[in-house]
């Protein structure tokens, strides 16, 4: 699927969320999704758009 740059105020946009490998597996990048979830429902928005690398298979 081809990255498109939607301009709507209705979702927040996370370009990037990097955790180093040593610190993978250990609820890093669930915590940070967990507190952009929050600041997209403090700011009333409807989607999150997080961009990810098509060959990352464990961000798909």
């Amino acid at each position: 699927m081809a990255q498109t740059d939607i301009h709507d105020k209705v979702f927040l946009e996370i370009e990037r969320i990097y955790v180093r490998r040593k610190f993978q597996g250990q609820g890093f990048g669930t915590y940070l999704m967990e507190n952009a979830i929050q600041i997209a429902l403090q700011r009333k928005k409807r989607y999150i758009w997080l961009g990810v690398w098509e060959k990352n298979d464990k961000a798909l």
